[in-house]
């Protein structure tokens, strides 16, 4: 073969992987955005890929459950170094190869094994955070779960993972290399040969879970360690091998972006003691300018804006402001009435203002504060 022929065959070949490598994202296999508001009062989370691998928020003497709180888009699931969110086992979950991905945002405590696990399902997969180091590791078992060959192998992220902040995690298998993603980014990776190990172990996010222990009357006890303190939100599991830019694309990608406000915290027509944690999130296609909010006490009429008493012109309490570039922020209002109003009942009201001034229908819901236990 000549060079010039061999130089076109590099170079179709070249052009065909690119366009692997940037074509469309596959469909998740799983995938949680965690913003149903339905999740604190029916306790389920929903999944949103069309496979119904639900998962349900129960609390037993083990472990408590996770809550809904402020995401890195929208809604997240906040869990507090001692609960975790169990999915199950199920037949898609069995992946010879795969690609799973988070928005996480973790603090560091006590009494988690050396780890915080983002998600694992034993004898299988996991992803964890490593205390001390912070470095994210990806693993997994490979092989027959039952063979004596079978292989534990692992690979440890060249950069640590920041508290308190939003980080985009990413780890993949293609049947041949080991890979770990940071903010879409390739960070690290180890040659690994052979299938993923099925097992009939559930997954979890937030901690491991381990059933391989009975009770004297031979029932199957709950067992889970490594427990996260921290936020997870936007957490996709694919029976497929994504490339970088792909891994990078959906990372970047918004997600039900609309002219709205969403109040996350209080829960409609709920009681609360003062003072009231109030917070949500606003976006606009537009970008954000700002958010207002106004509380009215249904007793006497008024609307409470910026800390005092007042009519409210359209405008109580602007909360927070935002470069207009920016489309998704999250806002808080600190409430307590105890020097005021008192307890009572309030109604709520939030609004999101765009660059150019318009503001999007108002997200309202009432709710109850009490000052005395």
């Amino acid at each position: 073969m000549n060079i010039y022929k061999k130089s076109l065959l590099l170079t179709g070949s070249y052009l065909l992987a690119c366009q692997l490598c940037y074509a469309e994202p596959p469909p998740p296999l799983l995938y949680y955005d965690f913003d149903e508001s339905s999740i604190r009062t029916e306790y389920i989370v929903r999944d949103s890929s069309g496979n119904n691998l639900h998962a349900v928020l129960a609390e037993t003497d083990t472990h408590t459950s996770p809550v809904q709180a402020i995401g890195y888009q929208g809604s997240g699931l906040y869990f507090n170094g001692n609960s975790l969110l169990k999915i199950g086992d199920h037949s898609l979950l069995d992946l010879n190869q795969y690609t799973a991905m988070a928005w996480i945002k973790y603090q560091d405590f006590s009494g988690n094994d050396g780890r915080q696990e983002i998600y694992e399902k034993v004898h299988s997969y996991w992803m964890n955070i490593l205390k001390g180091s912070g470095r994210l590791r990806v693993g997994g078992i490979f092989g027959s779960c039952n063979d004596a060959n079978r292989k534990w192998i692992y690979v440890d992220s060249l950069s640590a993972i920041e508290k308190h902040a939003w980080t985009h995690v990413a780890a993949s298998y293609n049947g041949s290399t080991l890979n770990v993603y940071i903010n879409g980014q390739l960070d690290a990776q180890t040659p690994v040969s052979g299938t993923v190990c099925d097992s009939d172990q559930p997954l979890t996010l937030g901690a491991k879970h381990h059933l391989a222990t009975f009770d004297t009357q031979g029932r199957v006890l709950e067992k889970p360690v490594a427990f996260m303190k921290g936020t997870i939100d936007e957490f996709r599991l694919f029976s497929a091998v994504l490339s970088q830019p792909q891994i990078e694309q959906i990372m970047n990608q918004e997600t039900g972006l609309a002219f709205a406000a969403t109040i996350i915290e209080p829960l409609k027509r709920s009681t609360n003691m003062a003072p009231v944690s109030i917070f949500g999130t606003a976006t606009s296609p537009a970008g954000v300018s700002q958010v207002v909010v106004g509380i009215k006490d249904n007793l006497t009429k008024k609307w409470w804006g910026n800390g005092s008493w007042g009519t409210w012109l359209l405008a109580p309490s602007v909360i927070s402001s935002a470069n207009a570039t920016q489309t998704r922020v999250n806002w808080e209002f600190p409430f307590d009435p105890r020097a005021s109003s008192g307890s009572g009942n309030y109604l709520l009201i939030v609004r999101v203002e765009d660059p150019s001034g318009t503001r999007s229908d108002p997200a309202s819901l009432k709710f109850t504060v009490s000052t005395s236990p």
